[in-house]
């Protein structure tokens, strides 16, 4: 049986990564800046300085004590979008690059996904998806990244029975399409959308393993749109993913829409879920996915109260395929 552990390698750092809409990172000079303060507030709520030290001068102190990743690090999952990428062009994009590489911040990158669908039964549509993603991996290309974020575009409705068949194999041909641009390119992770169950999500990682395509788990979207919150199943898909899940995508509801609030806000059985992948013995990265400021503070306070919960996914040596 395959399994991600054919993949794992290890990278210097262990992440712990934030959503950042390339959007945003457009419209306010700042943003930068604002990250910078995210990742200050992180390091308060998950690190333990001593008493009287300066927590951003004391993480810089002890990150790498005896070569070895000490402490986790928040970094940003830059969310593309296509309109801002063709609105703004190559040459802003590769500015953006610079800014990140000159503060020493790494990255993951999240390709587009709206008005986009991968796998479509409509060729033209089809046509023009690709040609975005091949504008937004060229684009990744100069962030290199982590690792690489996406969507399916499957749709529970549509895609049933002969179609089924036909979303699988247009959606390989997109993937492998595009992964074969990119030598060596870092791990793609496909995460779970409007899927009410997870096999279908199993079934096209499985044909495209060999590229180094794994799952990113996404708990809000499980807990609203696969109705987690009522079936109460996590176990299960957890049981069928297991095996590729590399990374997660966190933020809460309750469950009777994608709100994305912060961590313990909504009914997400965040126990459960930590309790669950421990028992198939991976350790993912994460992204925190919080849509206000007031759930991202929320976010950084459950997991400081939580760090039973959390410790052993941030600190242990963050596990990258690929690398």
């Amino acid at each position: 049986m395959f399994h991600l552990n054919r993949f794992f390698g290890y990278a210097q750092r262990m992440h712990c990564f934030l959503a950042l809409p390339l959007k945003r990172m457009a419209m306010e000079p700042l943003w930068l800046e604002d990250f910078l303060g995210s990742r200050n507030m992180f390091m308060r709520a998950m690190v333990e300085a001593p008493s009287g030290a300066d927590v951003s001068e004391w993480f810089e102190s002890v990150q790498h004590t005896c070569g070895e990743p000490q402490q986790p690090v928040l970094a940003p999952e830059i969310d593309l979008d296509a309109y801002t990428i063709e609105r703004l062009g190559m040459a802003w994009c590769r500015g953006v690059a610079g800014r990140l590489e000159d503060t020493g911040l790494e990255c993951a990158v999240h390709l587009p996904f709206l008005d986009l669908h991968p796998a479509s039964l409509d060729s033209k549509v089809l046509v023009g998806t690709r040609q975005s993603l091949e504008r937004a991996m060229e684009f990744a290309y100069y962030l290199a990244p982590s690792h690489l974020i996406a969507h399916s575009g499957y749709d529970p409705q549509q895609h049933v029975d002969q179609e089924y068949e036909e979303y699988l194999g247009r959606s390989k041909e997109t993937w492998v399409e595009l992964l074969d641009q990119w030598p060596n390119h870092p791990p793609l992770f496909i995460e779970n959308t409007y899927e009410k169950n997870p096999e279908p999500l199993r079934d096209l990682v499985t044909i495209l393993h060999s590229k180094c395509v794994g799952i990113c788990f996404d708990v809000g979207h499980w807990n609203s749109f696969a109705l987690g919150s009522l079936r109460q199943d996590m176990d299960r898909w957890i049981k069928v993913l297991g095996p590729y899940i590399g990374h997660l995508h966190l933020h809460d509801n309750d469950g009777t829409g994608d709100t994305h609030q912060g961590l313990g806000q909504g009914t997400v059985p965040w126990g459960e879920l930590m309790n669950g992948l421990r028992r198939v013995g991976i350790a993912p990265g994460c992204t925190l996915e919080p849509h206000s400021q007031d759930a991202l503070l929320h976010s950084f306070a459950f997991m400081k109260t939580r760090k039973d919960l959390f410790e052993q996914m941030l600190r242990h040596p963050y596990r990258a395929w690929g690398r």
